[in-house]
């Protein structure tokens, strides 16, 4: 049997949808309101991407599984088995402000941040999330709606105990592991900043010695002037302008001799 989708469910509301549009497009809506993520028809299992549970884990070393580190295949077998086989919703959020930066605040929280939002983050484990649709309605009373829908989730996905289940992303937004075993799944604000410095040091590249060098050579080069043309300066003047150019660089820096700072005249004079 397939279960209404995300539009059904929320027009049997009342509520006045809007979409939907793809995972990852933007949301035309100012206003306060709920918004839905499904799948449409579902799937029988959880369309997990290794690689991307690879690069969760790499991203914040804090993560837990049942108060232990695990592995790739460790988490996404724990995924699976809190997937909602043929449930199409997968979120149900919600914005008191607005709906459409709600979700563009989604859409470039990277798996594994906090900020600047982490609503949904198990939707990024996914690897159909180009087949991913949102709806959306604009309403002040978006809590309650937010809640009426849950409920709507979680009864026709009740559990043999009769437990309810939440949509597969609402559950990694829990905030309690004890329903599905993860803790310190997010990255801190400063965990983030730490990180980030650390790659900022790395790619920086050192500025280039010789650059003053061809500057000095321009302006020292004759203008004018029969067999003068700065063309004809042979090759192996270069190699000697670097030299020279590394030399004075570092005189610079050490600030042992005002003269050393100069560019060398063996720079700069004619080689004919």
């Amino acid at each position: 049997m397939t279960l209404a989708g995300a539009s059904e469910l929320m027009r049997s509301l009342e509520l006045l949808v809007d979409g939907p549009v793809r995972w990852g497009s933007p949301v035309a809506s100012r206003s306060a309101g709920v918004f839905v993520v499904e799948l449409p028809g579902g799937a029988p299992q959880a369309p997990l991407d290794h690689a991307a549970v690879r690069r969760w884990l790499e991203r914040v070393p804090d993560l837990t599984l049942d108060g232990h580190r695990p592995t790739v295949q460790q988490l996404v077998r724990r995924l699976a088995e809190l997937w909602l086989p043929g449930e199409p919703v997968l979120y149900v959020g919600r914005s008191a402000r607005a709906i459409g930066a709600r979700v563009a605040a989604m859409h470039a929280t990277p798996l594994g941040d906090a900020r600047p939002y982490s609503g949904g983050h198990w939707l990024k484990t996914l690897a159909q999330l180009g087949e991913l649709r949102l709806w959306w309605a604009e309403t002040q009373a978006h809590e309650e709606y937010q809640d009426a829908l849950l409920e709507q989730v979680a009864a026709r996905n009740a559990a043999a105990d009769g437990a309810p289940r939440l949509p597969f992303a609402n559950l990694g937004d829990s905030g309690s592991g004890d329903s599905h075993g993860l803790a310190g799944s997010l990255r801190t604000d400063a965990e983030a900043a730490v990180v980030t410095a650390a790659a900022t040091r790395k790619t920086k590249k050192p500025a280039k010695a010789w650059s003053g060098c061809r500057a000095s050579w321009k302006s020292c080069a004759p203008s004018s002037g029969r067999g003068s043309s700065p063309t004809s300066r042979p090759r192996a003047s270069w190699a000697t302008c670097a030299r020279t150019a590394t030399t004075s660089t570092r005189a610079r820096s050490s600030r042992s001799s005002r003269a050393a700072s100069r560019p060398s005249s063996a720079c700069c004079a004619p080689a004919w």
